[in-house]
């Protein structure tokens, strides 16, 4: 199913080596049926150009591009099936069930599940149309004409069931695999993200061990080592809840701020795909961190706004916002 879905299905399989051989080789043996009926004692020159152009009428069907026929080579076709139907038509004396327009017809059915519905549907119908008309001009029986008809209907048939048929284990593939790889996708996504997120921990947990150390070490917990608890803190904090605003300038630069009194907070939605702040605007908010000396700075991002970014500082004294962008 995987090869019969891929590679051939532009053509439905008749673009290969192995249906044009297979064309020539069912041409062969009408070429033997012949034989045996006596029709090349002596040959008819309409019979023979018939056979011609029924064969190259088989070569151009199965062109080796893997895609319908198109421009003079989808026409081509249906000309050959009646060019051939009409010469034979002149060698036939009464209607009958004959070989060399049953082969025409295989042209334009096949050309059907080869993707040519509508050219190919023309020119079966006009073959029909043209094994009528001849069948009405010489009085030909009824019975006769049914026989000269039948293998071309039903070979129109079996074209339309073989385009609807391939057409439709396709799609149904093709579904399967939109399936398989949208869930190859969410299972990458997923272990990318169990990966980034230990990667994640093991980082968080080697910036906190020296303190998490002197805390187990340390006899009491003076004002000073208090202060560097609470701006750690606040950087594993801000590095779990603002992601994609973390970045070593401003944690260093907001740690400083904390350690100074001042109140920082740093807040940023979840966002897939959000971009991550860039080092020059890292650099700008670090910058105004490292001129505020008390009061509380919030830095903010938006789900609405993910590249815009929202500093609002309050000294007590003055309140101010500056509006910066991520990138």
């Amino acid at each position: 199913m995987a090869t019969m879905t891929s590679s051939g299905t532009g053509a439905a399989g008749l673009a290969t080596r192995g249906a044009r051989w297979a064309m020539i080789a069912v041409w062969c043996c009408g070429i033997a049926q012949g034989v045996i009926e006596g029709r090349f004692a002596p040959p008819a020159p309409a019979y023979l150009g018939a056979l011609l152009v029924a064969l190259l009428g088989a070569v151009v069907l199965t062109y080796r591009r893997d895609e319908p026929l198109r421009g003079l080579r989808a026409w081509a076709v249906p000309a050959a099936t009646l060019t051939t139907t009409a010469l034979m038509l002149t060698v036939v004396d009464q209607a009958d069930a004959t070989w060399v327009i049953d082969f025409a017809s295989y042209l334009v059915a096949l050309q059907i599940g080869r993707g040519n519905p509508a050219i190919g549907g023309i020119g079966l119908a006009a073959q029909l149309a043209l094994v009528v008309g001849w069948g009405a001009l010489t009085e030909q029986s009824a019975s006769g004409i049914g026989a000269m008809l039948s293998i071309p209907i039903m070979s129109g048939v079996v074209g339309v069931i073989w385009r609807l048929t391939l057409r439709n284990m396709v799609a149904r593939e093709r579904a399967h695999r939109s399936e398989a790889a949208e869930s190859a996708r969410r299972g990458a996504a997923a272990r990318a993200a169990a990966e980034q997120y230990r990667a994640e921990l093991g980082a968080i947990a080697r910036e906190v061990q020296d303190v998490l150390e002197r805390l187990r070490d340390a006899d009491g917990i003076d004002d000073d080592f208090l202060t560097e608890l609470t701006a750690r803190e606040g950087t594993i904090r801000d590095r779990i809840r603002s992601p994609r605003l973390h970045h070593p300038d401003i944690a260093d630069a907001a740690a400083v701020a904390r350690r100074r009194g001042v109140r920082v907070a740093i807040l940023a939605n979840h966002v897939p795909d959000a971009p991550r702040i860039s080092d020059r605007a890292a650099r700008e908010v670090a910058a105004v961190l490292a001129d505020v000396g008390e009061g509380s700075v919030v830095i903010s991002s938006g789900a609405r706004a993910v590249e815009a970014l929202s500093i609002v500082i309050d000294t007590g004294k003055e309140h101010r916002r500056l509006e910066l962008s991520v990138r």
